[in-house]
């Protein structure tokens, strides 16, 4: 018979009776709720299965800042780490090498497409991997509190006793690791069939490659990418028979490109792409793409900027046979905002020509003016005026090329550049005492400061450049037949304001071989004969007048020339 209300459990005392469960019970649902309503609310999206998903695993050290904490481990050994590790597991680490890739990577799973493919869930899946369960409870605490990082890093997976967690990459599938650690590396690529594996090297320390190959025992890819789901002794072999079965090249090593003079020139300035753009403007890019696609093996018509990229590695080729080991040479830069699909394309055109550019910047659409600076550029060439614009505003030497009105030879063995002055090699602020004040004032304003040197313009920096390279040719007792001449070529007249243009070049320590000062006569006739690979010059009345007698000209959007120039502006004369 079960005890009653006031009966004893065994005959013992109302003192011992056990609590009621259901007393119990309740107040563990009260204080389960009081625990969950006092939560913050998370809008955390539902994980992708593993079969699904891209599986991104990141060791912690990738992840995070882990110095002080492995010095420890290294000086006073695993007991004494762990306790720093439990002592200050509510501190959260400081973010990593890896940390900006994965927030980016997590940072798609919030775009507004995400729930349409929420029934396929083939979404970026992220998991941490931790070499000891010591400092998980940290790692977990940093992934919610640095910066709310990685809402998506729900799997944190940790090996006890120092062990390699690579055994559990086998769960997820097309898994990409990246890790501080080579020989973690190495390992996952030999075990996985569709695995691959990364090193990555923090950005305040160089990463020592040659160690890393001997940690690896596997040729490096590039900055440490291994080829996956191979041995080896597989690696190598491949490696070796690829390398024996290349044709062998001549081309010259390039020269880096802080020592180079820089010259970027975009596609369309380089090659003829007249049809390409117009089905670009009346059909759209992805009618643009597959025209390229389908005509990729066909190579582009030579552009306005073609002979003069060839001057240029014709110049090259004299400095490498009098200094061979000498890195003061051009490098060319192709640089556009075609899509990388037209790589292809251009990639063919240039081997066809026996061009030697190997530098490509393709930014599928976007402006590639922020590259500029990044690319150390001395000249930047464009067919698009509004880049030009930009580039100047920058602070880089820049001109639109336009392409001549009739076919004119030019001289193969030597570069030819001729310069205008004012508003080009030198500022403006000649030029707007004519504007504003005419010609008399102008003249009367250069003879009271002849002895003062002119500002610079936006492209003396590219006269000094060629200047430099014309001094290596002068050593070798190469100053009349020097492979580079350059010309002044002006409005200003000799007698009344020539002598300070001439005076201001020589304060800077520069010189043309040549200056022409025509007295406002035009400057097409003159450059007809002089045949320069390009002509440079503020106002487009003299680049028209040189387009009209053949000659590839440049307009450099500078000056006070380009506020009238959609003005009538009269002739003080």
């Amino acid at each position: 018979m079960l005890p009653g209300k006031g009966d004893t459990a065994e005959g013992g005392s109302k003192d011992s009776t056990v609590p009621a469960p259901k007393l119990q019970e309740k107040e563990s649902v009260e204080k389960a709720r009081a625990f969950y309503n006092n939560l913050t609310p998370t809008k955390k999206p539902k994980l992708p299965k593993p079969h699904n998903a891209i599986t991104i695993a990141v060791s912690s050290r990738a992840l995070f800042l882990m110095e002080e904490e492995q010095k420890i481990y290294r000086e006073q050994g695993l007991e004494e780490y762990v306790r720093y590790q439990l002592e200050h597991e509510s501190e959260p680490f400081k973010p990593g090498a890896a940390f900006p890739f994965v927030k980016n990577a997590d940072s798609l799973q919030e775009c507004p497409w995400v729930p349409i493919w929420d029934r396929y869930r083939e979404l970026f899946e992220l998991a941490a991997l931790n070499s000891s369960e010591a400092y998980i409870g940290q790692a977990i605490q940093s992934v919610y509190c640095v910066d709310q990082c990685s809402s998506l890093m729900e799997r944190t997976l940790g090996v006890d006793g120092g062990d390699k967690p690579v055994g559990v990459l086998g769960l997820y599938q097309e898994c990409l690791l990246i890790s501080m650690d080579a020989h973690m590396v190495k390992m996952a690529l030999v075990e996985g069939e569709q695995r691959h594996g990364s090193v990555i090297c923090s950005g305040s320390r160089q990463c020592d490659m040659q160690r890393l190959e001997q940690q690896l025992n596997i040729p490096a890819q590039g900055h440490g990418v291994l080829a996956p789901g191979q041995s080896e002794k597989e690696s190598v072999e491949k490696a070796r028979a690829f390398y024996n079965n290349l044709t062998p090249t001549k081309k010259p090593k390039l020269p880096k490109p802080h020592n180079a003079i820089t010259i970027a020139v975009s596609s369309r300035a380089l090659f003829l792409m007249e049809e390409e753009q117009k089905i670009y403007r009346e059909q759209g890019l992805e009618e643009y793409v597959r025209y390229q696609l389908e005509h990729e093996s066909e190579p582009f018509k030579p552009g306005a900027a073609f002979p003069f990229v060839k001057a240029l590695e014709a110049v090259n080729a004299h400095l490498r046979a009098l200094y061979p080991d000498s890195e003061d040479l051009f490098d060319i830069v192709l640089m556009t905002n075609n899509h990388a699909q037209v790589g292809v394309r251009l990639i063919n055109t240039i081997n066809h020509y026996n061009l030697l550019i190997e530098r490509f910047c393709m930014t599928g659409g976007n402006s590639p003016i922020g590259y500029l600076k990044a690319y150390h550029t001395n000249l930047y060439l464009s067919s698009d005026g509004q880049k030009v614009q930009e580039a100047i505003e920058e602070g880089i030497a820049a001109a639109t090329i336009f392409s001549p009105s009739q076919n004119v030879s030019v001289q193969e063995e030597q570069l030819r550049v001729a310069f205008d002055g004012d508003a080009v090699l030198f500022s403006d602020e000649s030029e707007q005492i004519v504007k504003e004040h005419g010609l008399d004032m102008f003249f009367e304003h250069e003879k009271a400061y002849e002895n003062k040197p002119l500002a610079q313009g936006p492209l003396k920096c590219f006269l000094e450049a060629l200047g430099r390279l014309q001094k290596k040719f002068y050593l070798k007792g190469m100053r009349m037949n020097c492979p580079i001449r350059t010309y002044l070529v002006t409005a200003r007249s000799a007698a009344s304001s020539g002598a300070r243009a001439l005076k201001t070049l020589r304060s800077w320590g520069l010189e043309t071989d040549e200056a022409l000062f025509l007295a406002g006569a035009p400057k097409g006739p003159l450059l007809e004969k002089i045949r320069p690979h390009i002509f440079f010059d503020d106002q487009m009345f003299h680049v028209e007048g040189a387009q009209e007698m053949g000659t590839i000209a440049a307009h450099v959007p500078y000056g006070v020339a380009q506020r009238h120039r959609h003005k009538p502006v009269q002739n003080t004369k």
